[in-house]
């Protein structure tokens, strides 16, 4: 049976997680180091004594089951060789040519879903739009797209497995979960193999036979492409659209010259990321920034933070279109640099060039927004908007 929860009973009234004030690292009190100025993010990122796995369940002690068997074969969960040969296999499909080509498809959708929404309505944005892109691309690739609403019902509880404070409901949620997307995506894996598509689960149920990768590995890593490719797009759509309703330089500027997209795109990015931290463990003793680290410690990397390091950025609290260069850290870095940085900014530039015709009219019906209550994923539960010519009351 398809797991099954009411999105909104998840979600509480509050503002996002302020960004950790820029400085050395320092342990906190629950244990963990906090990286927080740009210069040591980058090279936490890339050093290679820090290791990532599934810290939130190994913290909470849960090292064995389905649910920890799905997170320990995922790309962002394996280290050294293991990483590398896996990745080698999945971004064939990501590379910037191959996203390029996906281009029309993904203005289609678009540019769809803007022509369906109703001038005279208000709408959760997040709902009728900023999910629905991203959900029906990695869908459409993958060729799982006959029920996106139980995808993403699943995925959200899956991500609540990168929280470190998952209490027991969210960890029988996430099992739950699991089950039911693994039943799901099991079945898609066979019907690939006796009947191939021209589709990214084909493509990966092939070359996993050639190179003799389980079926596991298979259903961990489509779970992961799916839940990766859209819930993080689903932030940057929806973060974007949040900073040009409240940002009226920035809106009309976007109006007058569309060229300025991309960089609208990378700022938002860069302030409100929808990943804002990630966490590593170390191996071995390390020092960053001129501190010391014991092995066995968990180093949780604040990309919020880094992110808005006054030594890198200037005036780093503010929406700035016409920054020359943003070295943000959004992505990530090192090995484990987000797969699928190409398809997202793709998927965000084209979701606000489609959004242009209506972004004159377009109006938050909330002075305060519903942000996920999730310490690392960026993203508001709901955005009530409409598109009528009303004054803009929360504009800035």
């Amino acid at each position: 049976m398809l797991y099954a929860l009411d999105q909104r009973s998840i979600w509480a009234y509050i503002r996002p997680m302020a960004p950790t004030a820029v400085g050395p690292p320092t342990q906190t009190d629950d244990g963990r180091w906090r990286i927080t100025r740009h210069a040591d993010a980058l090279v936490a990122l890339r050093h290679p004594a820090l290791a990532v796995g599934p810290r939130a369940l190994e913290r909470r002690g849960v090292d064995t089951g389905p649910l920890v068997d799905l997170r320990r074969h995922q790309l962002i969960n394996l280290n050294g060789p293991e990483h590398s040969s896996l990745r080698r296999m999945l971004e064939r499909a990501f590379t910037p040519r191959a996203v390029r080509l996906m281009r029309q498809q993904v203005d289609e959708r678009s540019q769809s879903l803007v022509s369906d929404f109703d001038k005279t309505c208000a709408f959760d944005f997040v709902d009728r739009f900023a999910f629905r892109l991203p959900i029906s691309v990695i869908a459409d690739m993958l060729g799982v797209d006959n029920d996106v609403e139980t995808i993403r019902t699943l995925s959200s509880a899956l991500v609540r497995t990168f929280d470190p404070n998952l209490d027991d409901g969210g960890i029988a949620e996430a099992a739950n979960a699991d089950e039911s997307f693994s039943e799901l995506l099991g079945q898609a894996v066979s019907e690939r193999r006796v009947s191939p598509r021209e589709d990214l689960l084909s493509h990966i149920v092939r070359s996993a036979d050639e190179e003799g990768i389980t079926d596991l590995v298979i259903i961990a890593n489509a779970v992961l492409l799916i839940t990766a490719g859209f819930e993080t797009t689903m932030g940057l759509i929806s973060n974007t659209t949040w900073l040009l309703a409240r940002n009226h330089g920035a809106r009309e500027a976007i109006i007058q010259d569309s060229s300025l997209v991309p960089a609208a795109i990378e700022e938002s990015l860069r302030l409100e990321a929808p990943i804002s931290s990630i966490v590593r463990l170390t191996r071995a003793p390390i020092e960053i920034g001129d501190v010391k680290i014991e092995a066995g410690q968990d180093v949780v990397i604040d990309l919020a933070s880094a992110n808005r390091d006054p030594s890198v950025f200037n005036d780093p609290e503010q929406f700035v279109l016409s920054r020359a260069t943003s070295p943000h850290v959004a992505f990530g870095g090192g090995a484990h640099f987000c797969l699928g940085a190409a398809l997202g900014r793709l998927e965000g530039i084209s979701a606000i060039e489609s959004l242009i015709p209506v972004l004159p009219a377009l109006r938050l019906l909330d002075d305060q927004i519903a942000w996920k209550p999730h310490p690392t994923v960026h993203c508001p539960a709901w955005l009530n908007v409409s598109i009528t010519d009303v004054d803009d009351r929360f504009a800035t």
